[in-house]
């Protein structure tokens, strides 16, 4: 790159180095970039030693190297100061440049250490059998929901003879309730069934 001492604005600093200017953008936004007081203007020739010297390094090293030159100006700014008032931003300081620092640090490790656990997770589940395939899955519900549809399909035929030969309000309870854990004990048979087949072909796949 062309070291020049000049101060450009973020377009002719983006024309000088042959990038377009939401490049530069991004630069500045990982601290790439060493601007102005004010923030309006990007100073060439420290601004391209800076990218040379962070080129290929990841955004927590970027965000220390931000943190670093901000405590530098900080303190530069600080020298005409009185000497209470120095005391007073130093601290100031150095608690932003932690506090940037530690923050993206903190995200990055909490994020690599939950998606390295649901990992595991399913790594292990696949490996003790407790995980079906969906189209599994699908299956052993239709034929569950078949036997209900069944049941329930005949169950009014069923019952309705049997209440209108009674007015007695604890019989037909009886009748209702009787005919009701009938239905429940035909949807547990099949899942019993489809459980008992599972293992079965578990077991044929292991010999």
């Amino acid at each position: 790159m062309t070291d020049t001492a000049a101060l450009l604005g973020k377009k002719e600093f983006a024309d000088l180095i042959g990038r377009s200017p939401s490049y530069v953008t991004k630069l500045k936004n990982d601290g790439r970039l060493v601007m102005t007081a004010d923030g309006k203007k990007i100073n060439v020739a420290a601004s391209q030693r800076l990218i040379e010297q962070t080129a290929g390094i990841r955004g927590d090293v970027a965000d220390r190297w931000q943190a670093a030159r901000n405590a530098r100006t900080d303190c530069a700014a600080s020298q005409g100061m009185p000497e209470s008032e120095k005391t007073q931003q130093r601290p100031a300081a150095q608690a932003d440049a932690a506090e940037k620092i530690g923050p993206s640090l903190q995200a990055a490790r909490a994020v690599k250490e939950k998606y390295g656990a649901m990992t595991a997770k399913v790594e292990y589940e696949k490996l003790i059998g407790e995980l079906e395939s969906r189209d599994n899955v699908h299956a052993d519900l239709r034929s569950i929901g078949a036997v209900l549809r069944s049941a329930m399909d005949v169950f009014p035929d069923q019952i309705a003879p049997l209440l209108t030969a009674t007015s007695d309000l604890h019989e037909i309870h009886q009748i209702l309730t009787e005919n009701c854990t009938e239905v429940l004990h035909r949807v547990a048979a099949e899942i019993l069934k489809l459980r008992h087949l599972e293992l079965l072909s578990t077991d044929e796949n292991k010999c």
